[in-house]
C-alpha cells in the first residue's frame, strides 16, 4: 500500500519532469551547471530522481552525484 503510493508518486513525477517546459527547465540549469566527468555534486530536493541521473551521465566516469529528498519516500 505504502510503497504502491510512493512508485505512483515516483511515476508522476517522472512523466511531469518529462514534459516540454521541465525538459527545457533541465537544459538550461544542465547548462549553468556544467558537470563534469570526476566531479562530486549533490542533488538538493531530488524528487523523483530524473534530473539527478541526467548529471549522473555527465560526471561518469569517476564522478559521484548524492541526491537528497525530504519526502519520506
Amino acid at each position: 500500500q505504502g510503497s504502491d503510493r510512493v512508485a505512483l508518486a515516483a511515476a508522476k513525477l517522472a512523466r511531469l519532469g518529462n514534459s516540454p517546459p521541465e525538459r527545457a527547465a533541465r537544459e538550461r540549469f544542465m547548462a549553468l551547471l556544467a558537470p563534469k566527468s570526476g566531479e562530486i555534486i549533490l542533488d538538493v530536493g531530488a524528487g523523483s530522481g530524473v534530473f539527478t541521473a541526467e548529471i549522473a551521465q555527465k560526471v561518469a566516469p569517476g564522478g559521484r552525484v548524492f541526491a537528497v529528498d525530504p519526502s519520506p519516500g
